[in-house]
């Protein structure tokens, strides 16, 4: 299995694509270190529950970033991190506008107050 710096070099690649230069590289180190953490721990575990299935999860897969999993752990985090301004920061990087963010969130919390 790749080593959770290969999940972590990956995240932060792809998303260097999305942000512009003034997007803090402090914080979007930050916010890859977490999703690698995530998602290595993620590949660790599928890897032993889906033992078929070991090579899927022996290096991460970028497509795996394209999920609204993904995209509310960036928003919490950055919720957390950044307060006021998450929303300039999470649409950067997860290429929505504020518009767009905003039915994300509104979604995600419909989905929530389901159960």
């Amino acid at each position: 299995m790749d080593s959770k710096d290969q999940f972590k070099h990956t995240i932060l690649e792809y998303y260097k694509k999305n942000v512009s230069q003034e997007f803090p590289k402090e914080l979007l180190d930050r916010v890859a270190t977490k999703l690698a953490d995530e998602f290595y721990k993620e590949y660790s575990e599928f890897r032993k529950q889906y033992p078929k299935s070991a090579k899927r999860y022996s290096t991460f897969h970028v497509k795996d970033l394209d999920h609204p999993y993904t995209y509310e752990s960036i928003v919490e985090f950055l919720k957390t991190e950044m307060k006021s301004d998450y929303q300039k920061y999470a649409g950067e990087l997860l290429s929505m506008n504020e518009s767009e963010l905003r039915k994300f969130e509104q979604s995600r919390e419909d989905f929530y107050n389901m159960f």
